[in-house]
C-alpha cells in the first residue's frame, strides 16, 4: 500500500478483498489484468493451480502468477505471465509488458482461442476426472 501512495497511482489500482463467489463474474469483467502472486516458503510449499488463475483466464483476461508449483500446468499462454515470488522488479517487467502490448494479448481471436483451451482442458468434467485418474496412477506406479 505504501508504494500506491509513493508513486500516486490509487485511482488506478483496486483491492477488491474478499469477494462472494457469485460478484466474481463482475470483477473479472472490469479487471485489465488478474495478478495471483505467492510469497511461497521455498522448501514447504509450491503454489497449486488456483481457480483464480483458471476463472481469469477463461475470462480472457492477462494473468500474472508466480513462478512456482501448479502455473505452469497451464503451459504456454500468451497472456499467462510468471513472476519469481517476491520479485517486484519481474512483476513490474510483466506487468510493463501487458500495458504496451494489451491490444495484441486481448484480440476477440486471442482472448476465444484461450477461452476455449482452457474450457476445454480445465472445466469440462471429464477431462479433469481422466486427469485425476492419470495423475493418481503415475503416483501409484511411482512415476
Amino acid at each position: 500500500l505504501k508504494l500506491i501512495d509513493t508513486f500516486n497511482i490509487k485511482d488506478y489500482i483496486s483491492f477488491a478483498g474478499e469477494v462472494p463467489r457469485n460478484n466474481l463474474v463482475h470483477f473479472y469483467n472490469v479487471a485489465d489484468v488478474v495478478l495471483n502472486p505467492s510469497n511461497p516458503h521455498p522448501l514447504l510449499w509450491k503454489e497449486q493451480v488456483g481457480m483464480v488463475v483458471l476463472e481469469a483466464l477463461a475470462m480472457g483476461k492477462s494473468v500474472i502468477g508466480s513462478a512456482n508449483g501448479g502455473h505452469y500446468e497451464f503451459g504456454n499462454l500468451p497472456n499467462l505471465f510468471f513472476s519469481p515470488p517476491c520479485s517486484y522488479l519481474e512483476l513490474f517487467n510483466a506487468m510493463k509488458l501487458i500495458y504496451f502490448f494489451y491490444k495484441e494479448y486481448h484480440t476477440n481471436s486471442t482472448t476465444k482461442n484461450i477461452t476455449k483451451k482452457i474450457m476445454k482442458d480445465y472445466c469440462a468434467v471429464d477431462n479433469i476426472c481422466i486427469k485425476l485418474r492419470n495423475y493418481y496412477e503415475e503416483v501409484l506406479n511411482g512415476n
